[in-house]
């Protein structure tokens, strides 16, 4: 397995009155890794702005990123996108935005990118959902071709069932799963379930840690607090050793604000 860290811990973040909330990236995460010998998750374009008007302004601190680690990986944007759109229009936006995170992450040297499912309960009926995004996938794979991995991720799908017929019907091997370890803690589902479900194209990982679903977590799905792997309620220890049964050559990124304790947990528990 090869762990890195998300670059989403160097988001610094201003709610000053009257400023915008996004000011700049530091470094934090690309020291922390060179420390551990990680790579880096480039995340700075989870944010759509990212993609085009803020592009000058990130961009310097991503190359020095990339060119710092031996593994890369790209996190697409999630804002407001969903691959199983009602709106045929809106579905072409969708394409675009993947199309310009297939053409970035090609540019940085990232062969994985990690893009959301897009679940939303109060929306998309279950069979719809998957329909659509299959015949989503389909027609955005056969327009953008590539050496690349798309990472499925869960986040607001309560169970494996909303995602695996969806790849398993897409049958590419450019399509994998991202499984969010910390997204599922927060649904019914047992992590051994999300783990034996996606096992076939379990490709990467999200590793971070919470105080797990609803009735344990005041917060409810606000309670995806992104902890460091060894704060929370998820044994990490064994979610990590399964993953090394299931797929050796994985790839896990840290996705948590508290990087060097997390790299920290990673060394001490013998994983970096």
């Amino acid at each position: 397995m090869k762990f890195l860290i998300s670059t989403m811990s160097d988001l610094i973040m201003d709610e000053a009155e009257g400023k915008d909330p996004i000011i700049h990236y530091t470094d934090d995460s690309l020291h922390v890794a060179q420390k551990y010998n990680m790579g880096i998750e480039i995340a700075e374009f989870c944010m759509s702005d990212n993609l085009d008007d803020n592009l000058a302004n990130v961009e310097p601190g991503i190359l020095r990123k990339a060119a710092g680690v031996d593994l890369i990986t790209l996190h697409a944007p999630y804002n407001e996108l969903y691959p199983s759109a009602i709106d045929p229009k809106y579905a072409e936006f969708v394409a675009f935005r993947y199309g310009q995170a297939v053409d970035l992450a090609k540019k940085y040297g990232a062969h994985k990118i990690v893009i959301h499912a897009g679940y939303l309960a109060s929306v998309y009926f279950k069979s719809y959902f998957i329909s659509q995004s299959v015949k989503f996938w389909r027609k955005f794979l056969k327009e953008h071709p590539g050496d690349y991995e798309l990472c499925i991720e869960n986040v607001t799908e309560p169970d494996p069932s909303f995602i695996t017929p969806i790849v398993e019907a897409l049958d590419d091997e450019r399509v994998s799963y991202c499984f969010d370890v910390g997204h599922a803690n927060l649904f019914e589902a047992t992590l051994n379930e999300w783990l034996d479900a996606f096992a076939p194209r379990l490709s990467h990982l999200h590793i971070h840690n919470n105080n797990g679903r609803p009735d344990n977590n005041p917060l409810g799905v606000l309670g995806d607090l992104h902890n460091h792997p060894g704060n929370g309620v998820i044994d990490m220890r064994h979610i990590l050793d399964r993953v090394k049964e299931i797929n050796p050559d994985a790839t896990l990124a840290m996705e948590t604000m508290d990087i060097e304790n997390g790299a920290k947990w990673l060394k001490e528990n013998g994983y970096v």
